[in-house]
């Protein structure tokens, strides 16, 4: 009958409870069983569980049981609730309605009268009154609501909401890479709601609405954004963007190319049209319809009839052959590119298609015309597509050896080197014949030079043989609009200096000619003249402002130019003269973006070091002013971070030691050295995490470094001790039998006192 009345008690206690969350607090205060509390403990779901224990500051992490389990440790032991403080209420029905402001922490729910409004509830929603909101958030990764209203319009977004992005994704939110954030607009989260004014909801009510929704296995499980794929006509070329990878083998087919640069796939635009007219989508008359009949035709057409073009644009889509001077190119032969390598093509990266030297090509076809399909006719079975074995060829002056990965060692020992221009390792015909003792070129082969290679090894060749000579002399060439500059490793300094920058695809230093003719003509185009002009400083004064360090403030970024320019600044000092833009900026904290070949640094904290409050007062010549060493030196004090339930130490050089002593482990991506609040807290015997600074952890540090030092020294004395006495047996003509060493078989292992000796000793 007791059971009886306890469990009708108990269903009448949660219909009156407003959710699981109060329920169970008011039931553990009314005295509840603890079999009538894992009872209902084990009915909650997942995230009713998860929602407890982030109102009580633990972990949501784990299994259901590993949850149940913690939140029992919870009730039961209150006092180490983890990282929130509260003081007993004063009545048990008004316990859940105590709430601590402690920055940085989830706040626990409190009465709906009591709550600021959703407009002010974050730091970064403004309601266009200008007056400052009522609570200041912490920059933490706890997930949050920010709404933005643009008139009867806007979006709702869910900021740090990994742990939700099941849960709005099934609410209809969309992730916003460039914001890091899951919107929605705010009529389709009224909507989802079912209400009809956002001022009849509050910030919480949105969350619980997110935490109600059921997100079913298929639904997680689900690719996101599987079903969206956008077209955009840019220019004279049509792009396609968003999820393409589930359709990327159709895009291929129907003409469309990779553009790495981009991130996207693009064709030109009259092509497309053409394409349109081929395949069964009603054609695009207006470039207007062009969009939605790509993309019609992408997710509803076979794969099979996309390639099936007009006979226009069947060359484009099929493999195609050119002859350029003294080079065979094959242009859109993804498909045949194994096949082409094992005829000796390599793969052209700025003309994007195959290519070999016409003679190799006509040495494969003897007999037969030039054409694709005789090249096709030699190829390999795809049965017989195997690596390719290294092979030898003469090119003019040069010995070239390919597909040499397995015996790169070999031709490094002998004197070759890597030409990454032409994709293998290259050395003088000269030098290889007096290497190798032969009288003509057509006696070199690969075994030949390995076999020079194992009596090199073994210091049977003189070393002025197996040294290259001297490098080819820098080269200058103008290739289109460029000056281009080969075989220039030795001046490479120089020609940046002078403007150049280094083209590694072809190997090359390249310069825009227009720049680079500010004192030359044409028939005083030579390195020596480029370098001689460097060295003299002619010109300099008509290069200067292109070649100067300068600045610009764009999208809260401080962005330097130029930077690798000896500094010129005004306000520095005679001895910092020759110090380079690019350290000043490293030593002042800006960061290189190689992306956009710049240094950057926030504006908001460039304004702070220079102690200016306009962007306007931000200049180059007050940057380089700044004293590299005392911001150095500012910058070098280590910071203690808690974010999400770890402790991270920033700037922590100096304190590296200290750190690996307390077990902190270093985070490369973060840059910082982390350990858990909880294991902190333990260490420190601390019971509020945000009690942890950097002082308590060098101190606690110190500590453990003077037990391991005075524990060291205790092992020292009893070993000294044990000399003592062995020798003193030594010198009596043996130890007593006292005196000795016990076996390890009787020796005794209760715990006791120390021996008389060492107890006096220490």
């Amino acid at each position: 009958m007791r059971e009886l009345v306890s469990l009708v008690a108990l269903v009448l206690l949660l219909s009156a409870s407003p959710d699981c969350c109060d329920a169970l607090r008011a039931l553990r205060l009314r005295g509840g069983s603890d079999a009538m509390l894992d009872e209902r403990l084990s009915s909650m779901k997942l995230s009713e569980l998860q929602k407890e224990l982030r109102a009580k500051g633990l972990s949501t992490k784990g299994l259901k049981a590993e949850l149940i389990k913690r939140l029992q440790d919870s009730m039961h032991e209150p006092s180490k609730d983890v990282g929130i403080k509260r003081n007993a209420p004063d009545d048990p029905g008004e316990g859940n309605m105590q709430e601590e402001d402690t920055e940085g922490e989830l706040p626990m729910k409190q009465p709906r009268t009591d709550r600021p409004c959703v407009q002010h509830s974050d730091e970064h929603q403004s309601t266009g009154t200008g007056e400052e909101p009522l609570i200041k958030v912490r920059q933490t990764n706890q997930a949050k609501i920010v709404i933005e209203r643009e008139g009867d319009d806007g979006v709702v977004k869910v900021i740090n909401g990994y742990d939700l992005k099941d849960r709005c994704r099934a609410a209809g939110f969309k992730f916003d890479a460039a914001e890091r954030a899951w919107v929605i607009p705010i009529f389709a989260l009224l909507h989802g709601m079912g209400v009809s004014s956002l001022d009849q909801i509050e910030h919480d009510d949105i969350m619980d609405y997110l935490q109600r929704i059921e997100v079913t296995e298929a639904l997680a499980s689900q690719p996101k954004e599987q079903e969206e794929l956008e077209a955009e006509v840019d220019g004279d070329m049509v792009s396609l963007k968003g999820n393409t990878y589930a359709w990327k083998d159709k895009i291929r087919s129907a003409g469309f190319r990779w553009d790495s640069t981009r991130s996207c796939w693009r064709r030109p635009l009259d092509q497309v049209l053409l394409w349109l007219k081929s395949v069964r989508t009603g054609g695009a008359d207006e470039e207007g319809d062009v969009e939605e009949h790509v993309i019609r035709a992408i997710t509803e057409i076979s794969q099979e009839e996309l390639a099936r073009a007009s006979p226009a644009q069947v060359e484009q889509l099929q493999p195609y052959l050119k002859v350029d001077k003294e080079e065979v190119r094959i242009y859109n032969s993804y498909n045949l590119k194994d096949h082409l390598r094992q005829l000796g093509f390599r793969f052209n990266v700025q003309e994007k298609c195959w290519s070999s030297r016409l003679e190799d090509v006509k040495r494969l076809l003897p007999d037969e015309d030039l054409t694709l399909d005789a090249i096709m006719g030699v190829m390999p079975d795809d049965k017989q597509l195997v690596p390719q074995a290294p092979f030898l060829s003469i090119n003019g002056t040069d010995v070239e050896v390919h597909n040499s990965y397995s015996m790169k060692d070999s031709l490094r020992s002998i004197g070759f080197r890597f030409d990454a221009a032409r994709a293998c390792w290259i050395r003088p015909v000269e030098e290889v014949l007096t290497l190798l003792e032969l009288p003509d070129s057509s006696s070199i082969t690969l075994e030949l030079l390995t076999e020079t290679s194992k009596r090199a090894v073994e210091g049977e060749i003189a070393q002025e043989k197996l040294a290259p000579h001297k490098s080819a002399a820098p080269s200058l060439k103008v290739e289109g609009d460029e000056l281009a500059v080969y075989n220039c490793y030795e001046i490479r300094e120089k020609l940046r200096a002078a403007g150049f920058r280094w083209n590694s695809e072809g190997a090359k230093w390249t310069r825009n000619l227009q720049d680079a003719m500010y004192a030359l003509d044409a028939s005083d185009l030579t390195v020596e003249k480029l370098l001689s002009l460097e060295a003299t400083g002619e010109g300099r004064e008509q290069g200067k402002e292109k070649a100067s360090p300068h600045l610009s403030v764009v999208d809260g970024e401080v962005l330097v130019f130029n930077s690798y320019e000896v500094s010129r600044a005004p306000l520095l000092p005679p001895s910092q003269g020759l110090l380079q833009v690019k350290d000043k900026l490293r030593a002042i904290g800006f960061r290189w973006d190689s992306s956009r070949g710049v240094w950057s640094r926030p504006t908001v904290d460039t304004m702070s070091l220079l102690g200016v409050t306009e962007e306007e007062a931000i200049s180059l010549d007050k940057l380089l002013a700044v004293d590299p060493l005392s911001q150095q030196a500012e910058q070098a004090q280590p910071t203690v971070e808690v974010v999400n339930e770890e402790v991270l130490v920033l700037n922590s050089y100096s304190a590296k030691e200290e750190l690996k002593s307390l077990e902190f482990h270093f985070d490369s991506e973060r840059r910082a050295w982390v350990k858990s609040v909880v294991e902190v807290k333990q260490m420190l015997g601390l019971e509020d995490q945000m009690d942890i600074d950097m002082n308590k952890l060098l101190a606690h540090a110190e500590k453990l470094r003077s037990q391991a030092k005075e524990g060291e020294q205790l092992e020292e004395g009893e070993h000294a001790q044990e000399q003592e006495q062995m020798e003193e047996g030594e010198g009596g003509g043996g130890a007593k039998p006292a005196d000795r060493s016990p076996s390890p078989d009787v020796v005794d292992h209760t715990p006791g006192p120390l021996p008389p000796l060492l107890t006096d000793s220490y």
